[in-house]
This record gives C-alpha cells, sequence and structure tokens, in this order.
C-alpha cells in the first residue's frame, strides 16, 4: 500500500476535524481550508500542483497520527492514568459573578486569560466567538483585550478552525490558546517545526472534550426548534446559569423570536449524534497535551445545589499551576484542592466514552473496514457487550444524522431510543424496589 503523502488521506477517511493546523504547518502553502455545506465541516483542500509530499501536514495531525512521546518532550514523562500527565487538581470558580452566570462552567478559562493579559504575561489569546449568519458560525480571532476575552465566552459545539490565527500571531509577542485535545495536541506538534509558533505560543488552556459536533447538529437544532429558515442574531450553545441552555434570537423585519432550552434536553437527546467519525474514535477527553485542563464539574454535592457553574481545573505544567495560583491570590478565581478521584467521579461520562466502551467503537470499525487513526491504546480497557450494543446504536444515528436526506428517520430513530431507555430505566426501577 502506498504511504499516504499529504491530508487528502485523512480527508478521504473521514479523519479530519477541520482544526486548520495542516494549513499553517505547510511550507509551500499548498492548502486552503473550505467549509462543506453537505457534511457541515471545515476541510483542507489540497493544491497538489503545489504540493511536494514533505508529509508535514501529517506529521500535525490529530486525525492521522497522535504521538505518544510528545508527552516525554512535554512533560517529560509518559502517563500512567486516564487523565494524563498532571500536576494538580482543583474545583474553582470565577469571582467576577456575572461571568460566572454567562459561562459554560464556573468562567476559570476565560477569568484566566483576563488575568495572564492585565498581567501582562500574554499580548493575545486565541479564542472563539460565534458570529451571527443564517445558521451562525464560530469564528477564531485573537483577543488583545478585556472585552474582546469576554466576547469569546461560553462553548462553541461546532468545527473551529485555528488556521488564520497562527498565520496571524507576530514573532515578538505572547499568545495563549483556548481550545479541543485536537487544536492542542496539533499545535503542540506545529511547535516542532514552527519557529514562530514555538516562540509566540506560550500558554495552551485546554477544554475537556466529549466530541464536537459538525455544523449539521447547529442545522438540525434550528430545524427542529422552528428556527432553519430565520436570520439568526444570537446563538449560545451554554450559559445562562449552570449547567446552562441553549439559546437562540432570530430577527427578521417584522419580528424577533426567541427559544431556551435546557443543556441536557438538547444535547443528551440528539446532539451527541452529530460527531464526526474522528471523535467517535478519541481517546483525549481530558486534553492531555495543555498547560491547564477545564470542564464541568460534574460532582454529586456540587450538582445538587449549585446554579451558577464550577470548574474542574486540572494543572499539567508548571507554567499552568503557577497561572492558576497567582489567579487565585490576586482574586480573579476561587479554588478548593480535589483528588485523583475526584477528576474521575467528576467526569464519569467522559470516562465513558472516551475510555471504557471506546475499545468497542474501534473494533467496530476494523470490522466495518473503517480507516484508524494510529495511536497508544495502553489505557483502553477490553470492549463487552454493554460498549457493543453503545457502539452500534452511535454509528446508527450517526449515519442518519450526518445525511440531511435521513433526518425524518433520524427522529424516529431517536424516539425509539428514548423509548427503549425509559422502558429500560423503569423496569431497573422496579427490580430494585422487588429486591
Amino acid at each position: 500500500m502506498n504511504q499516504p503523502q499529504n491530508i487528502k488521506y485523512v480527508v478521504k477517511n473521514g479523519l479530519c476535524i477541520g482544526c486548520g493546523v495542516c494549513k499553517t504547518a505547510c511550507p509551500h502553502k499548498a492548502i486552503k481550508m473550505i467549509y462543506n455545506d453537505d457534511n457541515g465541516m471545515i476541510f483542507p483542500i489540497i493544491d497538489e500542483k503545489i504540493c511536494n509530499g514533505c508529509r508535514i501536514c501529517l506529521d500535525v495531525c490529530y486525525g492521522f497520527k497522535v504521538d505518544h512521546e510528545l508527552n516525554l518532550r512535554i512533560f517529560h514523562d509518559l502517563p500512567n492514568s486516564i487523565i494524563g500527565n498532571y500536576t494538580e487538581a482543583y474545583i474553582g470558580f470565577t469571582t467576577d459573578q456575572a461571568l460566572r452566570f454567562n459561562s459554560t462552567s464556573g468562567g476559570v478559562t476565560t477569568a484566566l486569560l483576563i488575568h495572564a493579559l492585565e498581567e501582562k504575561l500574554i499580548d493575545g489569546a486565541i479564542v472563539t466567538k460565534m458570529e451571527a449568519s443564517n445558521p451562525p458560525r464560530a469564528k477564531a480571532f485573537i483577543a488583545t483585550t478585556t472585552k474582546e476575552i469576554l466576547s469569546a465566552t461560553g462553548s462553541k459545539y461546532c468545527p473551529v478552525s485555528l488556521a488564520e490565527c497562527l498565520e496571524a500571531v507576530e514573532n515578538d509577542k505572547r499568545y495563549a490558546v483556548v481550545g479541543l485535545p485536537c487544536h492542542i495536541y496539533g499545535i503542540r506538534k506545529l511547535v516542532e517545526f514552527s519557529p514562530k509558533i514555538r516562540n509566540s505560543i506560550r500558554l495552551y488552556l485546554g477544554i475537556l472534550c466529549g466530541g464536537m459536533p459538525s455544523y449539521l447538529g447547529t442545522q438540525y437544532l434550528l430545524k427542529a426548534y422552528g428556527m432553519e429558515k430565520q436570520h439568526i442574531k444570537r446563538l449560545e450553545y451554554r450559559g445562562g446559569g449552570w449547567p446552562g441552555r441553549l439559546f437562540i434570537q432570530s430577527e427578521s423585519s417584522c419580528q424577533q423570536k426567541e427559544i431556551s432550552i435546557s443543556y441536557p434536553e438538547y444535547w443528551q437527546g440528539t446532539f451527541g449524534y452529530f460527531f464526526p467519525y474522528r471523535c467517535t474514535v478519541c481517546h483525549d477527553g481530558f486534553n492531555e497535551f495543555s498547560d491547564i485542563s477545564c470542564g464541568d464539574a460534574w460532582l454529586p454535592h456540587i450538582m445538587e445545589k449549585d446554579k451558577e457553574g464550577t470548574s474542574l481545573i486540572i494543572t499539567r505544567t508548571k507554567i499552568g499551576e503557577h497561572l492558576v495560583q497567582t489567579a487565585f491570590q490576586k482574586g480573579y478565581i476561587h479554588i478548593t484542592p480535589i483528588e485523583s478521584q475526584d477528576i474521575i467521579q467528576s467526569q464519569r461520562g467522559l470516562v465513558q466514552s472516551k475510555n471504557l466502551t471506546l475499545r468497542a467503537r474501534i473494533n467496530l470499525s476494523k470490522i466495518i473496514r473503517r480507516t484508524l487513526p494510529t495511536f497508544d491504546l495502553s489505557r483502553t480497557p477490553p470492549a463487552n457487550l454493554t460498549s457493543y450494543m453503545s457502539a452500534i446504536e452511535l454509528y446508527i444515528g450517526n449515519a442518519m444524522a450526518s445525511r440531511k436526506s435521513l433526518w425524518w428517520l433520524f427522529d424516529t430513530y431517536i424516539s425509539s431510543i428514548r423509548t427503549i431507555g425509559h422502558f429500560i430505566s423503569r423496569f431497573k426501577r422496579h427490580e430494585s424496589h422487588r429486591i
């Protein structure tokens, strides 16, 4: 079999997540990032006349291969748990109450960026905001003021290319970057090929990730809630307290319409089926190559009473730990130390999808002869019957969700899954009462 020569191989096999790092990495400028409306993804397009097969685009690509030894070069050690290498762990939240309420989960990532900017530790930050359109799109930009950082508050459950921002950084300035595991890994690898990126990107803030829906997911939500043909003025996937809600505001010449749907309802009901294939075989939910990883603190005592948001904070480097401590000392955030078992308990769903059931999805992909990325599976347990059933359910739903022509069937499928799940839950409760 011929060895892949460029990123075209990754796109062809459904392994691209549209991060744009390959475009920045290409020394011959042979790559453009183009939005594909059919599948709701941003893909690299190769100019074959310019490409000389140097394979640098593949070397930095999270969809092609995850270089396990990158851990040694960053942390000087290989991870021995599903959390990855880490220094300390905390739960916490920003001391700015308005920011905390409007953030996804505690506002710590935004507060850390504001702290780093105001203390002149960085000159700017690569962040993402939603732009009004039909449908709305996420756009990465370099924030250089507190106001601009605040404009990027909240989750963006859609593809985001960082290519333009990475190309725009200046060699004599210092930047932070906020990204998903695939973004952070790609930039960490890019550092090994680009002196400018190596000199410029000083801080990596990672978001915990259970999967990144394509834009088809957003289009489906707009259709499901009667906003498909509206001009969308404002869209927020989370915020407005914790655990948050989907907020969509449309505007026309004669009226304005708003909807608000709770986060658990819209995410767990349908949204998770819109992941691109690469997300379904991803093993890094904890953003292992970041300086600091942040996500929701899904701990029982917090879930019972917290309506504003609390972040799980994992520091992995001296730079990350120092930033968290100085932000705490200067009053930007409040933190409480936790143990490793608290991290696992806080992210049981993430552990389930990225670790406990991953092997079944990988085995199923092999059975149906789908191409897989290369990565270390030493921390992934064997598959069981339940995980195979979960994998089959996901892939059937994913196949329907990825084709607009099948959305009518997808609706029926979702209703059936909910009915079955409801029946199983009632059966389990009945059996527990009998016992």
